[in-house]
């Protein structure tokens, strides 16, 4: 019963340390210097995206790598993913009384044809 109770001492205290830290935390916040500094990061970002356009007005693309023998000799190895059936327009409306789920269910390609 001693340890027990010596558990719920220690577990207590740490929840009171803990929330007062999370108060302190919150109440030195200032919101108006979030706001300022939210103001002097956007100016920055956009000078940082300018540099980044201007440095790629000088990259220069080699397109012989598509002429190379070693990529043309490259395969694919992709499968080709069957036409399945979607569900109902609509998955949270109730069924219709007397309709199955499956039942209900639309064909990909009478979608794909409207």
């Amino acid at each position: 019963m001693e340890i027990f109770r010596s558990k719920i001492v220690i577990y207590g205290l740490a929840a009171c340390v803990i929330a007062a830290g999370v108060y302190l935390y919150i109440s030195r916040e200032d919101s108006s210097a979030l706001l300022m500094a939210t103001e002097t990061t956007t100016g920055t970002a956009g000078s940082n995206l300018v540099a980044a356009l201007s440095n790629l007005q000088g990259v220069k693309l080699n397109n012989a790598i598509f002429s190379d023998p070693v990529f043309r000799g490259l395969s694919d190895f992709g499968a080709a993913i069957p036409a399945q059936p979607i569900g109902r327009n609509n998955p949270f409306a109730p069924l219709a009384p007397g309709t199955s789920p499956a039942a209900s269910s639309v064909d990909v390609r009478e979608v794909l044809s409207l």
